[in-house]
């Protein structure tokens, strides 16, 4: 339990200080400061505890009209996170394609190695260590929540399904880099119909519509197809031949 009432001495006096705690989720609102303090110089000893008191409640209602300002965790919040991420991923992948040698068998090469390692690497983590990388995924999702000023509580379905979705996420990335890098043919919008196949979260909906085939050199016949025709030979036999 908090002790919000502490005692500092000095050589010519001694007096209580009120000191609080800021939650993790509120850091940011507060310049990164973990604690503050209050001075209780001017009250009575006897006052003190009271005061220290009054001062707790008036801390966590304070705590709880900033939490309710903030916004929550919403779908379409999730969504436009996670789209940002895609464009990150692409973007990633691209710098390792545009940094291979891909004028040299080896270059190709050496790039896949690479890639497979750090693949190979990531779910080997996943399947002995799950916690310890769920964890720094966490992290960086609390500084992204925190910097749309959007409520953080780990513990909700949707921090988990987010936390979950940018774990698939980074693995089909690595699987893009090798489609990159091997020059397969594949564009950013089938990477981008990859992840929503994955993760039905629609974030791509225009990708997902059916396509309507289009026939080049294709003109509708016309509801009457033989009018024109009748009508020139009306005006070639009403016309005087000079």
């Amino acid at each position: 339990m908090q002790n919000h009432l502490i005692s500092k001495k000095t050589k010519t006096s001694n007096h209580f200080y009120f000191r609080t705690w800021i939650p993790n989720d509120l850091v940011t609102h507060f310049n990164g400061k973990r604690e503050f303090q209050i001075s209780l110089r001017d009250v009575s000893i006897k006052n003190s505890l009271l005061v220290s008191l009054t001062l707790k409640n008036l801390v966590n209602k304070l705590f709880t009209d900033i939490r309710l300002g903030m916004k929550s965790l919403e779908l379409e919040q999730v969504k436009e996170i996670l789209r940002i991420e895609v464009r990150k991923s692409i973007l990633h992948a691209h710098r390792v394609r545009e940094g291979t040698n891909r004028w040299s068998e080896d270059g190709i090469d050496e790039s896949l190695d690479s890639i497979n390692k750090k693949e190979s690497n990531l779910k080997v983590n996943l399947k002995s260590d799950l916690n310890s990388y769920q964890v720094k995924v966490s992290k960086k999702l609390e500084n992204i929540l925190e910097s749309l000023d959007i409520q953080v509580d780990k513990n909700s379905l949707e921090f988990t399904k987010l936390r979950n979705n940018f774990i698939d996420l980074y693995l089909l990335r690595h699987q893009w880099m090798k489609e990159l890098v091997s020059e397969t043919g594949r564009t950013d919008d089938d990477f981008r119909r990859q992840v929503d196949e994955k993760l039905k979260m629609e974030l791509f909906p225009d990708l997902t519509q059916p396509l309507t085939p289009v026939i080049e050199n294709y003109a509708p016949e016309p509801t009457q197809p033989y009018q024109v025709q009748s009508n020139s030979l009306n005006s070639l036999q009403s016309s005087p031949i000079s």
